[in-house]
This record gives structure tokens, sequence and C-alpha cells, in this order.
């Protein structure tokens, strides 16, 4: 895996831990509220600080977000594939049906402009608190926890 560390470097700690561990909130229109931090970007498919395509026009790269509460330490995933139209066509004409969800398409390969976009779009949302923030967040790319039910072990008598 290939990160991009963003800001002060944060120790890795156990994935899901930013929810447990929201606490700092600022005032805003709807109260006391919480915002994100994007902590790195990580992609498992190319180093994103020296990536660079054979064709800007035909990209398909997974990005990875790990983000947590600002001011506090865990972070969460939330995955996005960020593609072009061209990569895109090429795989729909190779599996003929495609599902868009959680699909970040960029007209051309620029991991600058990308990289910003994310981070923007990750810290501009806010919630009352971490699962709230999580599910916003989760509209631009599948959260870890997205779908996530506790265990209720009377459902597995």
């Amino acid at each position: 895996m290939w990160s991009v560390e963003l800001g002060d470097k944060t120790t890795p700690v156990a994935l899901g831990a930013g929810r447990r561990m929201a606490s700092k909130r600022s005032f805003g229109h709807r109260g006391y509220v919480l915002k994100a931090t994007v902590r790195s970007l990580n992609s498992p498919d190319a180093d994103l600080e020296t990536y660079v395509p054979g064709d800007l026009k035909h990209v398909g790269v997974l990005i990875q977000i790990f983000a947590g509460p600002d001011g506090e330490r865990g972070e969460d995933s939330i995955d996005v594939l960020v593609c072009t139209p061209g990569w895109l066509e090429r795989s729909i004409s190779d599996k003929g049906i495609i599902v868009g969800r959680h699909y970040l398409i960029i007209d051309e390969w620029n991991f600058p402009r990308v990289r910003e976009y994310l981070i923007k779009a990750v810290e501009s949302e806010e919630g009352r608190d971490w699962e709230e923030l999580g599910q916003r967040i989760g509209r631009l790319g599948k959260w870890e926890f997205e779908d996530y039910r506790p265990f209720d072990s009377n459902e597995h008598r």
C-alpha cells in the first residue's frame, strides 16, 4: 500500500477508533458539530505522489481516504475509485455493466487536483457525532462502517 501523509504525522490506531474518540466540537449553525480531518490518502494501486499513467484520459485508481475527528486520534477508511470517462468506457465494454456508486469521475489524471478535491469534500462535512459524520463522508466513498450493525446475540439463536 502506498500512502501520502498530510499535516502532522500521526500514530496509526485501530480503525474505527475515530468513532469512539469523537469529542472535539465547534459551534456551527446546528449547535455543536464535529469536523473531520484527512490524515492520509493511500492507494494499493499506485504511489499517488509519483504515479504517471500511460494515458491521462484512461485511468482508474482506488484511493483510500483515512480521516478522523479533528484534533483527536483515530481514523476510519473511506474508499473511492477515481476514474476517467475513458476508463469507464473501456470497463463497460469489457464487463457490460458497472455500478457507479463510490466513483469519482475526473476528466484526466491530476493527483494534486484530486487530493485537493477529496480533502475539501471530507473536511467540509460536519455532524453531531462521528457516526453521523462518517455517513456524510460515506456519500463520497465507501465508509468502512457503511451498513455496520452491532452484533446481537439474540439474532443468532
